[in-house]
């Protein structure tokens, strides 16, 4: 704004605009409609707040995967928009893998997947970054569970000679410790048919005696459980111990270009988690209306403090993939190439 005073002129306020000058003019000369002026002008700018604070966040394209995620509570519960964000679930996939093709393929900004998932993905150039926890076995709440049909005569790793085994997909965490569990006798990959199936098909594939060995992940597991006339066969713990095995992850170009939404979107997660552990009933009937099943989906999950990426157990799978085989030779990753922390404490 440009301030004209004289002595013998009206006083005038004016604003200037590529090619023209707009200006008010106080025609009694005394200052008080100038000073009125003044006062609107900054009563309206302090209404305003800052120019930033005005901005509209970029939608954030997340990947839907129909297992048990707290990204589900934190789109029911409002906390996304409480974060200033605009959160679009898109797709239905079926594995990690298939998440990452899509983030590559510019149709997601995040989603999840097992780590190995996305050291094989790095490995390949595709530019994806874990940031939070999704995924780890405990004791008390293991996630990977293989089931048989009750009168099922396998007992142990040395009866699935022959077997037809569903899995939903040749990589990944579940496909590493089902082969932890064939080692235990003796047996590979080649003892075994493995059958590709989604988690959410495996139940009717096992009862229907297509397969003989379902390997699943909550809720499913609750699911197959409620019907009952099933047997747990082994978990992922049994055979990996205490281990984080998928991590939520966001395209790398966009947290490069949107670190504080990456931050926002974190922050409404562990809100989420927190939510679930202080409200199990009401998180548990979101979680079942998100996923489309009717199941007890109470304390089947349990996450690393504050969602942390377990930078050891990223270390543990890049060591894993390298003694399998399942990493070109002379591959060159680290766990700071696959994950980070830096989104962990705002």
């Amino acid at each position: 704004m440009v301030r004209s005073d004289t002595d013998t002129q009206p006083q005038a306020l004016c604003s200037e605009a590529p090619g023209e000058i707009f200006c008010i003019f106080d025609v009694q000369n005394d200052g008080t409609i100038m000073n009125k002026i003044k006062q609107l002008s900054l009563i309206l700018l302090l209404l305003a707040g800052p120019a930033s604070a005005s901005e509209p966040s970029v939608p954030i394209r997340w990947g839907v995967f129909k297992n048990y995620q707290p990204v589900f509570v934190a789109d029911a519960m409002g906390y996304f928009k409480d974060e200033g964000l605009e959160v679009d679930l898109v797709g239905s996939f079926t594995s990690g893998p298939a998440t990452i093709q899509a983030a590559a393929a510019d149709q997601i900004d995040a989603g999840h997947s097992a780590i190995s998932g996305i050291v094989n993905a790095v490995s390949a150039g595709i530019g994806v970054e874990g940031v939070a926890d999704l995924q780890t076995e405990f004791a008390d709440a293991p996630l990977m569970q293989w089931f048989v049909r009750e009168d099922s005569s396998i007992r142990g790793p040395a009866d699935l000679k022959g077997k037809t085994i569903g899995i939903n997909s040749l990589s990944g965490s579940f496909y590493a410790a089902l082969l932890s569990y064939l080692q235990q006798a003796g047996l590979g990959k080649d003892d075994v048919k493995l059958a590709i199936i989604p988690h959410n098909n495996q139940e009717q594939a096992l009862r229907s005696g297509q397969i003989d060995v379902a390997g699943i992940i909550d809720p499913y597991t609750a699911l197959i459980q409620k019907e009952g006339h099933v047997r747990k066969l082994f978990t992922g713990y049994d055979v990996l111990g205490e281990k984080q095995f998928s991590l939520m992850f966001f395209r790398k170009e966009f947290v490069a270009q949107h670190p504080d939404e990456v931050r926002h979107f974190l922050r409404a997660y562990r809100r989420a988690i927190a939510y679930i552990k202080s409200n199990p009933e009401q998180a548990s009937s979101i979680m079942q209306r998100a996923i489309g099943i009717t199941a007890d989906l109470k304390g089947v999950h349990e996450y690393t403090a504050n969602a942390q990426v377990r930078m050891k157990d990223v270390d543990y799978w890049i060591t894993r993939m390298h003694a399998d085989g399942e990493l070109r030779e002379g591959a060159d990753i680290s766990a700071t190439d696959v994950a980070t922390n830096a989104f962990s404490d705002d």
